[in-house]
């Protein structure tokens, strides 16, 4: 079983690295040796199984620069999560029309941006994302809801890993 699962782990690496347009762009499979060694280490449940290759599925994502959400994909007022951000610090960019609140949740570690507004990542007015809102957002390795509080028009969002 575990030797399945490591060659599933270690193809979705490979699909995640191909797919891109630009090699140097993203990293093959990021967390993928350490997800391996874990499998090969110690017992795991396939729950457990699942949840490696989901968080090794969102480390690729985010470095490969294809974090990003939309109301045409999740609707207009979503709950996305939950998230897994790597530690790091990352650009966050919003657009929109109108207004929008997007709140975090941490459900384990510790994230936000310095400019956190009674847990909001973004608290903008008409206009002022048409052309992209963005914020420095910070991770120790953690995992979060985002909910948006508010959302009057169709948007977008996207996470850029910078380092």
């Amino acid at each position: 079983m575990r030797v399945f699962v490591t060659v599933i782990v270690l193809l979705a690496g490979v699909m995640f690295a191909s797919a891109q347009d630009t090699p140097d762009e993203c990293e093959a499979a990021p967390g993928a040796i350490e997800i391996i060694t874990e499998f090969l280490a110690e017992p795991v449940t396939p729950l457990q199984m699942l949840r490696y290759i989901y968080e090794a599925a969102q480390e690729a994502l985010i470095a490969c620069g294809d974090y990003s959400y939309s109301s045409e994909a999740d609707g207009a007022r979503p709950v996305l999560g939950p998230l897994t951000f790597p530690e790091g610090i990352y650009r966050a960019t919003v657009t929109t029309e109108k207004l929008i609140g997007i709140k975090i949740f941490e459900l384990d570690g510790t994230c936000g941006t310095q400019a956190n507004v009674s847990g909001y990542l973004f608290l903008v007015r008409e206009g002022e994302a048409r052309d992209g809102a963005q914020a420095v957002f910070t991770s120790s390795g953690c995992e979060l809801l985002l909910e948006f509080a508010s959302a009057e028009d169709p948007w977008t969002l996207t996470f850029e890993k910078l380092r």
